[in-house]
């Protein structure tokens, strides 16, 4: 019984412990209406949980589309719940896919080469953020390159294995364009079989006169009689084909109508590529990789082209005057012309080449009488100052042969100031007085003639430029002829 009592009081104790180290629960604030309150049962866990990072290309849907051209492409993204640490990059496993390029933030450049083959192509892109040390989110969008045009097919393929060239200078220019003559071939000038593409190209000067090279560019065919710089003329670019022993051509010459020639170098290399369509309307693929020369043949106009050493005071015994009618040969020129032959039938002594323009076109009047004075333009009642014309003498000269009579000039002027005066005398014969001057401008030469005769008169206005042909005899005068007069062979 003792036992049973200690142990009931000993309970109470405990008790009464218990309630006492029990804190008093102290009443709080009331919430205040509205306010989101949480309640957080003991033990519950209470880790913040963060949403993870996304990226996400804006603009193309799932496919970035481009040309079959080389090209560059630029895209954008998003990207939300970046991290400190994150960074962008993006791959593309592609090869003809380069260049990618994320610094810029929202935004990806990348560029693609061209697709040469006749097939489209596609890969993908895979743009990354990576953050956390090793974590990572993506998103990719594909690429689809269309095909490639066909390869074109051509009339005449041709790889040259040897090329080499002429140069002229100016020599051949309306307007200060240097020429230079280019030749690609199978074999060379002049082989037998030889396969010979020309191009007579106006380029600027050579770099460097020791050692001429054509400059590197694209020309393209000019318009016939010009000269334009970065052109190859119509008039004397050709391709042909050499006859077995080289006395002809088993194919051409043919000219081109329209074409384009390519060319850079590697070091000392030529690279040349070419596409020409020739008068018969078949179309050539020329390339050509190698060296070539260039022979010099540019001779800087002389200062003066008299050779006299003094005055002349022209003999007139036994020389004829042969006149003939062009008509309207010049057409530029707006005049009517006639041209003078004034020599001895043998060849020998003092001669004349005259070129008159006359605004008087009746050639049943004859030679009109008036006063002609110096022009190199035609105006009304001039003669045409005489010049060079690739070492001919062209429109008015004075010219001495030797006594032999084998067309050997020993001395030559041409006629560059001055007047010339012609006179009908009304009974059948005419006056004719030349009272010139040379082209020596620091040691000016006199030249003179008098000569009454009978005058024969020829109509050959049917060779004006308007007619279908010229007189063969006065291809070295012709304003309106092609400005080359290279001796070709063909």
């Amino acid at each position: 019984m003792k036992k049973i009592y200690h142990l009931f009081v000993s309970m109470l104790i405990i008790g009464m412990a218990f309630y006492s180290c029990t804190p008093e629960e102290q009443p709080g604030p009331e919430p205040t209406p509205g306010e989101d309150t949480t309640t957080i049962t003991p033990g519950e866990d209470t880790t913040v949980v963060s949403e993870p990072p996304v990226i996400e290309i804006i603009g193309y849907t799932t496919t970035i589309e481009v040309a079959a051209v080389a090209g560059q492409v630029t895209f954008n993204y998003t990207l939300t719940n970046e991290t400190e640490d994150g960074t962008v990059h993006a791959k593309c496993p592609a090869e003809w896919v380069t260049g990618i390029d994320c610094g810029t933030k929202g935004t990806v450049v990348f560029t693609y080469e061209a697709n040469d083959t006749e097939e489209q192509r596609e890969t993908t892109l895979t743009l990354i953020y990576s953050y956390n040390e090793g974590e990572q989110v993506t998103d990719e969008v594909a690429i689809l390159q269309a095909a490639g045009e066909p390869v074109p097919e051509y009339d005449h393929e041709f790889e040259a294995s040897y090329a080499d060239g002429e140069y002229y200078g100016d020599m051949f220019s309306f307007n200060g364009a240097n020429n230079y003559y280019f030749m690609l071939s199978s074999l060379g000038w002049y082989y037998p079989n030889s396969e010979v593409y020309n191009f007579d190209i106006f380029a600027p000067e050579p770099t460097d006169m020791q050692n001429i090279t054509l400059p590197a560019g694209r020309y393209t065919l000019g318009a016939a009689g010009e000269t334009e710089e970065m052109t190859f003329t119509p008039d004397y670019s050709n391709y042909a084909i050499y006859n077995s022993d080289c006395s002809g051509y088993s194919v051409g010459p043919l000219s081109f109508t329209e074409g384009t020639l390519d060319v850079s170098f590697e070091g000392n290399t030529y690279i040349c590529e070419a596409f020409l369509t020739d008068s018969n309307g078949e179309t050539h693929h020329v390339t050509f990789s190698g060296t070539a020369s260039f022979a010099n043949y540019y001779e800087p106009e002389p200062e003066f082209l008299s050779t006299l050493q003094d005055d002349v005071e022209a003999d007139m015994e036994g020389v004829k005057i042969d006149a003939f009618y062009y008509g309207e040969y010049y057409v530029d020129f707006g005049n009517y012309n006639w041209y003078l032959d004034i020599k001895n039938p043998s060849y020998t002594g003092d001669s004349f080449i005259i070129e008159l323009q006359t605004p008087e076109s009746d050639f049943s009047k004859g030679l009109p009488s008036h006063t002609y004075t110096a022009s190199g333009y035609g105006e009304d009642w001039s003669f045409l100052t005489g010049y060079d014309y690739m070492g001919l003498e062209a429109w008015s000269w004075y010219r001495q042969y030797d006594e032999y009579g084998n067309f050997t000039i020993t001395q030559k002027s041409p006629l560059s100031s001055g007047e010339i005066i012609i006179t009908n005398n009304g009974d059948g014969t005419y006056t004719v007085i030349i009272d010139c001057w040379d082209d020596n401008t620091t040691e000016p030469h006199k030249i003179t003639a008098e000569w009454t005769g009978v005058i024969s008169m020829t109509d050959h206005s049917e060779y004006s430029s308007n007619a279908p042909i010229k007189d063969p005899l006065r291809q070295m005068s012709q304003k309106n002829m092609p400005l080359k007069g290279k001796l070709l062979q063909f």
